[in-house]
């Protein structure tokens, strides 16, 4: 039977008037028993709390709850709930709706109410759960301590040899045979979505134009009201977070910025932000740069705000700089339609420089207020490795089969 895949949840609750300062407040206290309660749930993989301060003079502030798990929705939330309830609805019950002595029907109607829509991935291999990425970790640092202890016993064996004597010490501490995690090749984009793919990128592209075109010669005679500039004011909250150890290889950011008009320009944005997401998560090699990322999304709020959330390995700055001309570029067409766009033609090429791009990523990130991985200290090419490891050690012992376990290890 086929393993379940992962997804990301996102919820958008909105913030009852002057309860702002309330919800961090809760969230402050709750940091560390969060984080030891979301320890020890089975399905899920990453957690984040954000709060969005007002998008303009008239806006609301609201809290962004983002859980990526494993499975069923409704298991997943009643997971949470039975091991966390209390303190979630010390945080929610400032939100605007959410009852003060809730349980948990009212803690899933209200994730229905509030979830957006999002676009997104779940890293190169989307199969791996919770459950088996932890026990592949385990089993990686046990072969690791059988070759140091064994280091003089194994020093004139082969390749082929050393494997099966690995084997043999580690084979009750297996994981059971492989429950279908890898790549889905039947839900890989074909030729078809590449057509899907160019229209909606044509179709942002042209909607991209007409609007700024027509935006400029009004601009001419006026500035249209409620806006300065085509920039986005930069967000002020980004203090650091302590919720991941300070260790972590991981990192969590979350980007917005407010759209410009126009209604084709957002439809073409959804088609082409669902294509490019699907097509990215298709790539299962690390030396892609998307492949370092654990879980990405993009949403679009009611209010016209662009929310980009993403679950990474290093610093995003590192993550821009290894995107190629052609990445960096369907990153600034996306940018492009909002007004912190970083979309540049110097020196006649459409591609932003990585400078610029950094800058706009940089002034609208918002720093979450809770931020949880279930392996925080494992990068995308330390989960490939170990999954690799645990094949090598279910195969027949060989040559080759030894010198990439050594490889590996």
């Amino acid at each position: 039977m086929p393993a379940s895949r992962r997804k990301t949840e996102s919820v958008l609750f909105p913030i009852a008037p002057g309860r702002e300062g309330a919800v961090r407040g809760a969230l402050d206290q709750a940091r560390g028993r969060l984080h030891e309660l979301f320890s020890r749930a089975t399905t899920l993989h990453f957690a984040r709390f954000v709060v969005l301060p007002p998008a303009g003079p008239d806006g609301k502030p609201s809290l962004l709850l983002e859980t990526t798990f494993d499975g069923d929705e409704a298991a997943h939330l009643a997971e949470l709930w039975a091991l966390a309830g209390a303190e979630l609805a010390r945080v929610l019950v400032a939100c605007d709706g959410f009852p003060a002595s809730a349980k948990l029907l009212d803690f899933q109607r209200a994730v229905e109410k509030r979830r957006a829509v999002s676009a997104g991935f779940e890293g190169p291999d989307p199969r791996l759960t919770v459950t088996r990425i932890q026990q592949q970790a385990r089993l990686r640092d046990a072969v690791e301590a059988v070759l140091a202890r064994d280091r003089s016993l194994l020093a004139t064996r082969s390749p082929g040899d050393i494997l099966a004597h690995v084997q043999g010490e580690l084979r009750a501490a297996l994981p059971a045979e492989s429950d279908g995690e890898g790549r889905d090749v039947s839900a890989l984009p074909g030729d078809e979505n590449r057509v899907i793919a160019l229209v909606s990128l044509f179709s942002l592209l042209v909607a991209s134009m007409v609007h700024d075109f027509a935006d400029f010669v009004t601009r001419l005679w006026h500035e249209p009201p409620g806006t300065t500039g085509t920039e986005s004011a930069p967000e002020r909250e980004r203090a650091p977070v302590p919720s991941l150890p300070s260790r972590s290889v991981q990192r969590a950011f979350t980007h917005r910025a407010a759209l410009k008009q126009g209604a084709f320009r957002r439809r073409a944005l959804r088609r082409a932000l669902a294509w490019l997401t699907r097509h990215q998560a298709s790539s299962g090699d690390v030396a892609n740069p998307v492949a370092r990322v654990h879980s990405l999304r993009w949403l679009i709020t009611a209010d016209g705000q662009l929310l980009f959330t993403a679950q990474h390995d290093g610093s995003i700055r590192a993550r821009l700089a290894e995107f190629g001309a052609m990445a960096r570029a369907v990153i600034g067409l996306v940018w492009s339609s909002t007004r912190a766009s970083p979309w540049t033609t110097a020196g006649g090429s459409v591609v932003p420089s990585l400078e610029r791009l950094s800058l706009v990523a940089e002034a609208h990130e918002l720093s979450p207020a809770f931020v949880y991985s279930a392996y925080p200290m494992l990068t995308v090419g330390d989960l490939a490795d170990n999954a690799e490891i645990s094949e090598l050690l279910r195969g027949e012992p060989s040559a080759g089969r030894g010198e990439r376990l050594l490889e590996l290890v």
